[in-house]
């Protein structure tokens, strides 16, 4: 079974947000876009909205699937694009 997720790529003038992994998870020290496993019942903009909120603190809005990305190595990425505002 293919897992959904959604990345999150979120650019600020010429800055790209990345994100490190903790050398205690899966894939320990790899750079990577904001983002997560989609839920059950789930839409790919509430997943992200859920997963950007403790990892960056931004709160997402208007947000749209970029372009889908299927892959053979049993994950689909759905990159999203949408305005984001830092947290209260």
């Amino acid at each position: 079974m293919i897992k959904q997720v959604v990345a999150a790529l979120i650019v600020r003038g010429d800055e790209i947000l990345c994100c490190q992994r903790t050398e205690y998870q899966a894939l320990p020290l790899k750079w990577e876009f904001p983002g997560g496993k989609i839920e059950a019942g789930e839409e790919p903009p509430q997943a992200l909205h859920r997963e950007l909120g403790p990892t960056t603190l931004l709160v997402t809005h208007n947000v749209a699937l970029a372009e889908r990305c299927d892959r053979t190595v049993r994950l689909g990425a759905m990159p999203m694009l949408g305005a984001t505002s830092s947290g209260s």
